[in-house]
């Protein structure tokens, strides 16, 4: 068990982390396969949360929760061996009342909705302020969700744009101008941004939509509604 450590970050209004009234000794399990990212995590934590266990493989997480009965789990969204989201019911399975917080790299707003539906609290990238973990951690044991800022616009935009996939508003642009005939090159200009640029976001939407070809994305645009 780690001791609580003395961290020099502080929330935006200025006031120093602190343990949760009624919710002193909340018990924390993180998860990660990187030892330096997980150490670095759980010392962090360890300045409102009890760290039980730092673990870096399903095995040893689901193990972990058995043992502790943990208020919150930390889980790296890329963990190897864990078939992604899917532990969650596992984890729920041991302990129902664990609130599960996956971290990632990626601000992917599908990601955190396979998260949310399969019973998870949060989705927090893994470059979020320190400050904004453990508001979303103590966000979550008072029974909310909690999604990093990137991933709770690209969220929104998933959620008022079903049809998009998580593009964003300039890949939703540059999708309708394709459907629409454009070229690369009309776009740019359009757009006044270089034609690297716009390739840049067409692979984004290709990559996105799981698509290849131009009339690919024109057939998707009109389907969706986005032409």
């Amino acid at each position: 068990m780690l001791p609580a450590l003395r961290n020099n970050f502080t929330f935006p209004d200025g006031s120093a982390p602190r343990p949760m009234s009624g919710a002193e000794l909340a018990r924390v399990v993180v998860a990660d396969d990187h030892a330096l990212v997980a150490s670095a995590m759980a010392t962090v934590v360890a300045a409102a949360f009890e760290v039980v266990a730092i673990v870096s493989n399903p095995a040893d997480l689901l193990a972990a929760v058995e043992r502790w009965s943990p208020e919150l789990a930390l889980v790296d969204m890329a963990m190897p061996g864990m078939a992604g989201i899917a532990v969650t019911d596992k984890i729920l399975e041991r302990h129902a009342a664990c609130r599960v917080i996956f971290l990632g790299t990626q601000a992917n707003p599908e990601f955190a909705r396979d998260a949310i539906q399969a019973g998870a609290s949060g989705y927090v990238l893994k470059t979020a302020a320190v400050a904004d973990l453990i508001y979303g951690m103590q966000e979550t044991l008072k029974g909310g969700v909690y999604l990093s800022p990137e991933v709770a616009r690209e969220f929104l935009n998933l959620l008022l744009n079903p049809g998009g996939r998580g593009l964003t508003p300039r890949q939703r642009d540059i999708l309708r101008r394709i459907a629409h005939g454009q070229s690369g090159k009309e776009i740019a200009a359009d757009l006044e941004l270089s034609l690297r640029t716009i390739q840049f976001h067409k692979n984004g939407i290709i990559s996105k939509l799981g698509l290849r070809t131009t009339a690919e994305l024109t057939r998707y645009a009109l389907e969706n509604g986005m032409a």
